[in-house]
């Protein structure tokens, strides 16, 4: 027997996804490469001596784009409002500074709240300049554990 789930923009769905041969009442799939804020259609087949069977169609509609900014971060430390740079997002950023010689311990802490799980793509914006710090650390956490990651600010900005 060959299972399969067909899917698409429309219900002419277009997309395969093979599932495990088993017989089983319930089987789970990965769909990657799909579009945010999108309505997919869907149905499984199963290919037997007896000819295929089909589900009726069904849909989902992918998560839209998070965004957690300025106004959600948690602050500790000293951080400074800062409007000028040209390449910033929204209205305004926040910045920590060096004093004498040596970066101020500063952290800001953006927690989103994340509607349906699954994989997500996670973006950084800062505005670019030659003052900005070439490693400013950023930490991930997930369900796994963590990473953290070192941004080039002097580089990339706006993006």
């Amino acid at each position: 027997m060959t299972s399969q789930v067909e899917y698409g923009l429309t219900t002419s769905y277009g997309n395969i996804s093979l599932l495990r041969s088993a017989q089983v009442t319930s089987h789970a799939v990965l769909l990657t490469g799909l579009t945010p804020e999108t309505t997919y259609f869907f149905h499984v087949m199963a290919q037997t001596e007896g000819g295929t069977l089909r589900s009726t169609a069904a849909s989902f509609t992918t998560a839209g784009s998070l965004i957690v900014d300025n106004d959600d971060a948690l602050y500790s430390g000293s951080w400074t409002l800062g409007t000028s740079a040209t390449d910033k997002f929204g209205s305004y950023y926040q910045y920590a500074t060096m004093m004498g010689g040596f970066i101020a311990s500063a952290e800001a802490t953006y927690i989103p709240t994340i509607p349906t799980l699954g994989l997500y793509d996670l973006s950084e914006w800062h505005p670019a300049g030659s003052g900005r710090t070439t490693n400013a650390p950023i930490t991930i956490y997930y369900s796994g554990g963590s990473a953290t990651h070192y941004i080039n600010q002097t580089i990339n900005g706006g993006a």
